[in-house]
């Protein structure tokens, strides 16, 4: 049996006064993963970010505008301008643009992160494809966002905490991304469209929001999203390219779909 709620949120509070007395790890101590170490999900729960909270190898990114940033964040969060993700809404990343994005945020590719938004998934989705596009594979997004967090009644902090520059070691996975529906056909590959303004012809169409639960704001149960694919009739064989008109939905349904444990793709939207 897990801990109680009021239980773990004690302990967390232990942890914050114990993390606020010792302080960070200095710039030039080497932070390895602990031997044997599980590693977080793609998509985590505030319960369980908060058992993972204080670790000294976990970075966490706020993708919301500064100013709710500033009205109360998780603990220890960076702040990530969702204005410098526009570049990449209609375009994959080079990799000089994902080591100028990354360099401020302490993110090195060691180091875990964790990154919430405001509850849509959008940004937060987006930051997470553009990270693991990049070679990280540590990369989780917090479910429900802050608001989810809020709710929970976790703690937050207030002000601002800038990151500690890094130096990003970027390998752009372009074995995450295929190029042109006639590379799909060879392949045997299922298109899945998130966007049921645009389709594509010859695809399955599921909207993005279809992910989220239209109450909370958090993601569906994985029971309730493998009967929604496997009623479209994409089971858990198929390798799936993930296309819409934009990669804002588009990587919602990849993160999900690379939660739930299938080969999935996303069509090139940009030529790159």
């Amino acid at each position: 049996m897990g801990l109680s709620k009021s239980l773990a949120k004690g302990l967390s509070a232990l942890l914050l006064v114990t993390a606020l007395f010792w302080g960070n790890p200095s710039s030039g101590e080497e932070i390895q993963p602990f031997e044997g170490e599980v590693p977080l999900p793609p998509i985590l729960s505030p319960q369980q970010l908060i058992g993972h909270l204080y670790d000294r190898d976990l970075v966490v990114l706020d993708v919301r505008d500064v100013e709710e940033y500033l009205n109360g964040h998780i603990p220890g969060a960076i702040p990530v301008d969702p204005g410098s993700l526009f570049p990449y809404i209609k375009a994959l990343p080079t990799e000089k643009g994902l080591k100028d994005l990354l360099k401020p945020l302490g993110v090195d590719g060691e180091k875990k992160v964790v990154i919430y938004d405001d509850g849509d998934a959008l940004y937060g989705s987006l930051l997470y494809f553009l990270l693991t596009y990049g070679g990280m594979t540590r990369v989780s997004l917090l479910d429900g966002g802050i608001l989810a967090w809020k709710r929970e009644g976790w703690p937050l902090e207030w002000g601002m905490r800038p990151g500690k520059a890094s130096a990003p070691v970027i390998e752009l996975r372009r074995d995450m991304v295929i190029k042109g529906k006639g590379a799909m056909g060879k392949m045997g590959m299922v298109l899945l469209d998130v966007d049921p303004h645009y389709p594509m012809k010859g695809g399955i169409t599921v909207p993005w929001w279809k992910n989220l639960d239209p109450l909370t704001g958090n993601f569906r149960s994985a029971e309730d999203l493998r009967t929604l694919y496997r009623y479209k009739g994409i089971g858990e064989d198929k390798e799936v390219v993930v296309r819409g008109n934009n990669l804002l939905g588009t990587t919602v349904t990849y993160l999900v779909l690379r939660s739930l444990g299938y080969r999935v793709y996303l069509y090139n939207p940009g030529g790159r």
